[in-house]
């Protein structure tokens, strides 16, 4: 597999993105933010590199002019002793979490070009390479140090049965012409209209509760990717589609965790092509690569051919992560 490089967008380069791209990649002036890049991947190929596969946005410090809300996904207990009746229930209650948080987000893969392992670490790479970019400013100064990532919620017949077992009762206009007209700050506009007390999940109907906090099909790679880079499900669920909201300290990533300055070393005996091999995230200047490596407490070994695609040569220094054998 060619190496990956995961860099900033340049100005209104997502116009010119791939259309399976495009979409994502559009900038949402409705969402307030204290800073937001765009970064995408693309495989060197040839001397150069093919049109990006994929793309990513890293918000930094959200909700701070706009609210951003989530329901937390709790949990009441209540026990009639003399009845002999106990009942646990989930309880989801409106809020602002998550504000100040570093969000990851517009996260897509163009399909029609990437096979499954390209994919996944194409994915591994997005998140890996956001992390350590949100990482540069956080380690520097007083920005939160959360990340969250959130997931689509389940959709079934074309339409998400959590909304239609909550939101609708409150909002009756359609979601998606909300979204276009609103972009993702319509979550913030119709959450005024939503339940501001806690709102008991069984009082939902059967398939709105089966849909609090599941992962769809099709972001089962996406959730492995955030899996293996070390964040985890929180507590927490969109209030559109009861998608789950992933969540991490950007200090306890095992990428970030890792990363330490060290020598290049070109070594002819790594095998660029080899399935399986150890990876590593190599940092150099604004772009993030993943690539096969041998990484030791000083040093990252590297296949010539994935040097000559970074540009740089034996002994240089650079910021590398030991991925292991995460694919």
């Amino acid at each position: 597999m060619s190496p990956l490089r995961l860099r900033p967008a340049r100005n209104d380069e997502w116009t010119t993105l791939p259309a399976s791209l495009r979409e994502c990649a559009a900038p949402d002036p409705g969402l307030d933010c204290a800073d937001d890049a765009l970064l995408v991947v693309e495989a060197a190929r040839d001397g150069g590199f093919d049109a990006p596969i994929a793309c990513v946005r890293v918000r930094r410090a959200i909700g701070l002019r706009q609210p951003r809300y989530w329901y937390h996904v709790g949990c009441a207990m209540r026990v009639a002793t003399e009845l002999n009746l106990h009942h646990r229930d989930r309880v989801l209650s409106l809020g602002n979490d998550h504000t100040g948080a570093t969000e990851l987000c517009a996260i897509a893969v163009d399909a029609e070009r990437t096979d499954d392992a390209m994919r996944d670490a194409a994915l591994q790479l997005l998140v890996d390479g956001a992390l350590a970019w949100a990482w540069r400013d956080v380690a520097d100064g007083p920005l939160d140090a959360r990340v969250i990532v959130e997931l689509p919620g389940l959709r079934a017949a074309g339409r998400s049965p959590f909304w239609h077992g909550l939101g609708r009762h409150f909002y009756g206009g359609d979601p998606r012409a909300a979204v276009q007209r609103h972009g993702a700050l319509w979550r913030t506009h119709v959450a005024a209209l939503l339940p501001q007390h806690p709102l008991v999940a069984s009082l939902l109907d059967a398939d709105a509760q089966a849909a609090i906090g599941a992962v769809p099909a099709e972001a089962e790679p996406l959730r492995a990717a955030l899996d293996a880079a070390g964040l985890r499900r929180g507590d927490h669920v969109t209030i559109d589609e009861g998608g789950a909201v992933y969540v991490g300290e950007l200090a306890r990533m095992p990428a970030i965790a890792a990363l330490r300055p060290r020598t290049l070393r070109v070594d002819a005996g790594i095998d660029a092509d080899a399935a399986g091999a150890d990876a590593c995230l190599l940092l150099h200047g604004d772009a993030a690569w993943r690539m096969p490596a041998r990484v030791d407490d000083g040093t990252v070994r590297i296949a010539p051919r994935d040097a000559a695609a970074v540009g740089l040569a034996d002994g240089a220094r650079v910021d590398a992560s030991d991925l292991g054998g995460r694919r």
